[in-house]
């Protein structure tokens, strides 16, 4: 069940009650107990622990497969970024860039637009949270690295013992502009 399904029934449920139930909902389904864990969860924190690295690149003419689809597209990144939240994982990043709920993916010409940097392949998507539940989740049969796969972008999918997820780029321009506003504040 997804979260949206979640609230359209606690909206249900609160219209014919008259009152809002008492539910406390996490991201995925784990609790936001502490600040440090909602700063996790929104990136304002960079998060480091065990997770998978998948490697997306452009394929190779074969005449079979149109240039179009040769490409790695937006929709290409944002079914496998989609896909890796729902399993579960904590943060995810593309080419060292933080996904957040209003993070950016934008096809610009010849690159992708995420959040605010223009990125060219290959593309390096890091995930936080346990392999063993986010690498199955991507690679089944008929999921997003399958039908990849099957329109000849390269896709490889490795698991990693310890890798960083950076902080959302908002969280490292707040932190530079904290000196001016303390200076500002004197």
């Amino acid at each position: 069940m997804t979260l949206m399904a979640v609230f359209a029934g606690l909206c249900l449920g609160a219209m014919s009650s008259g009152k809002w139930p008492d539910v406390e909902l996490g991201l995925a389904g784990a609790a936001i107990e502490s600040e440090s864990d909602l700063e996790r969860f929104d990136g304002h924190s960079p998060v480091t622990g065990p997770g998978i690295r998948v490697t997306v690149e452009d394929g190779i003419a074969d005449g079979a497969a149109t240039m179009d689809r040769l490409i790695v597209h937006e929709r290409d990144l944002l079914l496998l970024r989609n896909e890796l939240f729902a399993a579960g994982a904590t943060a995810v990043s593309i080419n060292g860039h933080r996904m957040v709920a209003n993070s950016v993916i934008r096809c610009v010409g010849p690159t992708i637009r995420i959040n605010d940097a223009h990125t060219a392949p290959p593309y390096v998507v890091d995930a936080a949270g346990d392999p063993d539940v986010l690498k199955p989740a991507i690679t089944m049969m008929g999921g997003v690295v399958d039908l990849m796969s099957s329109e000849k972008l390269k896709v490889n999918v490795e698991t990693v013992g310890k890798l960083t997820i950076p902080a959302h780029e908002s969280a490292k321009r707040r932190e530079e502009k904290a000196p001016e506003r303390e200076k500002k504040n004197d």
